[in-house]
């Protein structure tokens, strides 16, 4: 919940123009203040305010006063960041430190989320990665078996016996981020703000999809990780140092929009 100081507000307003809620109404001083209404603690009014008159109920010592200069990116070169941007399928023994993975982690937690729900998890594999991999591998050999998917069998009978030319999972990366949301679009938005801090990073991302698959189709991933109805796997992103340096842009297809 919020509260405005009424002796400081200059009654302009903008915070109950912003509230998605109404859940601000001018006083008959003209001032504004909190209604009773519901509240989803989006934070608008607070941003918004002049003069600092909002106060919310969380901790605000991470809160950032605006400055052009830094909050503002060129557009033609965050354009260009994003179309240079590939996914990395060949990585250095290297792992990130807990510090370097902690940043792509503050991308996520500061992503958009419908309602303002703020429910996204995500799980770190460092240690346990080994052992992850080889219960999708297990999962997409099953799978495989079951859907008559030779490619599968093959690739994961190679990890089994230890003959394989490469990690053809992780492709050599020794961590994970797995996101885990109720909502789809809550967690891939994160997700892909997590995908350019790396980059920003100079670190290298690749989302497993055949990870995601293994795991939908392990009842014993599914419990291991703790996953139901309202905790969902929506990407397994592979982190770590790029062992490759591209060296151009990629052509791809013209958007397909229809202006209406």
């Amino acid at each position: 919940m919020i509260t405005i100081d009424q002796q400081a507000c200059v009654k302009c307003g903008q915070c109950a123009q912003l509230c998605v809620m109404n859940a601000i109404s001018r006083t008959p001083q003209g001032t504004y203040a909190p209604n009773g209404r519901s509240c989803i603690n989006c934070g608008h009014c607070f941003a918004v305010c002049p003069v600092k008159a909002v106060d919310m109920d969380v901790d605000t010592r991470e809160v950032l006063e605006y400055e052009p200069g830094r909050f503002m990116l060129d557009e033609d070169e965050l354009l260009d960041f994003i179309r240079y941007r590939r996914s990395v399928r060949r990585y250095t023994p290297r792992k990130l430190s807990r510090e370097q993975i902690e940043k792509i982690l503050q991308a996520g937690r500061y992503s958009a989320t419908g309602s303002n729900a703020q429910t996204v998890e995500y799980i770190v594999l460092d240690e346990t990665l080994e052992a992850f991999k080889a219960d999708v591998w297990r999962s997409l050999h099953r799978f495989g078996v079951e859907h008559d998917r030779p490619d599968l069998i093959r690739r994961a009978e190679d990890y089994q016996n230890g003959i394989e030319e490469k990690d053809t999972l992780f492709y050599g990366g020794q961590q994970a981020i797995l996101v885990i949301a109720r909502s789809e679009i809550d967690g891939g938005i994160a997700a892909g703000n997590m995908e350019l801090m790396a980059y920003a990073m100079g670190l290298g991302v690749l989302y497993c999809g055949f990870a995601v698959h293994g795991v939908k189709h392990s009842q014993q991933l599914q419990q291991m990780l703790g996953l139901n109805d309202r905790r969902k796997l929506i990407a397994c992103m592979v982190v770590g140092r790029p062992n490759v340096v591209f060296q151009r842009t990629v052509p791809r297809k013209p958007v397909n929009v229809q202006w209406m």
